[in-house]
């Protein structure tokens, strides 16, 4: 069996399809790491985030969303933070996500009124479960490149 594969997933919008009501979208982001590699970084993490609060006050523990930084809303409504400044946490995020080897992240997103029917659905194994770090190395690589 090979390594333990500690996996991330955050979701956005609803799974409902209420036109009106409803998001437009479903979306599914994971961020994965070897459980080998996961306090090196944790630990990096950490690192980037007290990096922020030096810089901008932000709390190590505020939740930073994608959203937050384009709308000023979240931690950011109170701490007066330049859209300059809120767009260089946005890239120093995803900088920290491209500079890390050890992690790997993909996302999925469902557009409703795409949806097909449900004998036109068909279920197969996805690039979220891993047998192996070889496999994991695989697809990370074609990924980036």
């Amino acid at each position: 069996m090979g390594n333990t594969i500690i996996a991330y997933v955050d979701e956005s919008g609803d799974t409902g399809n209420t036109p009106g009501r409803s998001s437009k979208t479903y979306t599914l982001g994971c961020v994965m790491v070897n459980a080998l590699d996961w306090n090196g970084s944790f630990d990096d993490l950490v690192a980037m985030r007290r990096r922020l609060k030096s810089s901008f006050e932000i709390p190590v523990r505020a939740e930073i969303k994608a959203n937050y930084l384009v709308r000023n809303g979240g931690p950011f409504t109170k701490l007066n933070v330049a859209p300059g400044q809120r767009s260089l946490i946005y890239r120093a995020h995803l900088n920290q996500m491209a500079q890390d080897i050890r992690l790997s992240a993909f996302g999925v997103v469902v557009h409703k009124s795409m949806k097909a029917q449900p004998s036109e659905v068909s279920v197969r194994p996805g690039p979220f479960y891993y047998s192996d770090l070889s496999e994991l190395a695989t697809i990370k690589a074609a990924v980036r490149s």
